[in-house]
């Protein structure tokens, strides 16, 4: 991904915008505009759905600009760059895909033994090796689900072919992140929450 990220003589730079405190519409609209009134192939999207009103738009620097201005215009509680060499989950992250499914290829899939989240579709990947593949590549082009994954994690009852989620929940590491998205979307999950430090 790193080799994707690279800005190429002449080209445009890119990255990735913190915004919190706007809806999804609003948001989605600021990219678009953003997006016509650069023109050309200008990327701009959202790229992390985080928590609720919490996203990050990935694409290129002067959109994000755009974007930026333009969310604090209609009162956005903090918008912020973020310290990332690239527009990941973009477009602009398809060399990287491409060389990630050639890896893929020369490899072994197997189904999982426990139970994996995709990013891409905020469920458990399948079974199909093939299939698996394919979300692995997706992942650096698509939007992270992250919020609606945490939801499918707290439900206590079945929802997708069978899958049930849990009632705790452990953030493996330095730093608190996780913990601090899950406040926002389940207090009953935040007050349980466990944080192990790994030496």
């Amino acid at each position: 991904m790193s080799a994707a990220a690279q800005v190429l003589p002449g080209g445009r730079a890119h990255g990735m915008l913190s915004v919190v405190g706007l809806t999804d519409d609003q948001l989605e609209r600021l990219c678009d505009e953003a997006r016509q009134k650069i023109g050309g192939d200008t990327v701009c999207r959202i790229a992390n759905y985080l928590f609720p009103q919490g996203r990050v738009v990935s694409g290129h620097v002067d959109a994000l600009d755009i974007v930026s201005a333009s969310a604090a215009d209609l009162g956005a509680l903090k918008t912020q760059r973020l310290a990332v060499s690239g527009a990941f989950h973009t477009t602009l992250m398809a060399p990287a895909r491409e060389a990630l499914l050639k890896v893929l290829d020369s490899v072994e899939i197997k189904a999982p033994r426990i139970r994996v989240i995709s990013n891409v579709t905020a469920t458990p990947f399948p079974s199909d090796p093939a299939a698996i593949r394919d979300l692995l590549g997706r992942q650096l082009v698509e939007p992270v689900r992250w919020e609606e994954t945490l939801s499918g994690l707290l439900k206590t009852e079945p929802a997708v072919a069978g899958w049930q989620g849990c009632s705790q929940l452990y953030e493996l590491g330095p730093g608190h992140q996780i913990k601090a998205m899950v406040r926002r979307i389940s207090q009953a999950a935040w007050k349980d929450f466990k944080n192990v430090q790994a030496a």
